[in-house]
């Protein structure tokens, strides 16, 4: 995710803070809303299928080089 923006980044092996995130998440509708549009933004910015398959197609052209 980006921290901050389509949700929150919390350490590894910590159970605290991912509690903690979790909680703020759930405890804040607008924060909810503000993350949800933003993830649904960026997928459609980031992940279309015209992007996903030229990503694919220059990795393969780039082994295959």
């Amino acid at each position: 995710s980006k921290d901050g923006q389509t949700g929150l980044t919390v350490s590894t092996r910590n159970s605290k803070a991912l509690a903690e995130a979790i909680n703020k998440i759930l405890k804040n509708k607008n924060l909810r809303g503000k993350f949800s549009k933003n993830a649904k933004r960026r997928v459609k910015e980031n992940f279309s299928r015209k992007k996903m398959l030229h990503s694919i197609y220059s990795v393969y052209k780039n082994l295959m080089s």
